[in-house]
């Protein structure tokens, strides 16, 4: 938390017993935030790298 270190299952499943909110909901978090410092580390790169999707014929 604070920048100090990933959301584990672990983790999700103490601030669960401390809260009303899912493990599910604090992994999602988690997976939401590591996406977005990738997708931030990747800018531009994944457009020349990788095409779009096309749909066939």
């Amino acid at each position: 938390m604070l920048g100090k270190g990933r959301i584990t299952a672990d983790t999700a499943l103490r601030l669960t017993r401390k809260s009303i909110m899912s493990p599910g909901f604090w992994m999602g978090l988690q997976m939401d935030y590591e996406l977005e410092v990738e997708k931030d580390r990747l800018e531009g790169r994944l457009d020349r790298e990788v095409g779009r999707y096309r749909k066939a014929g």
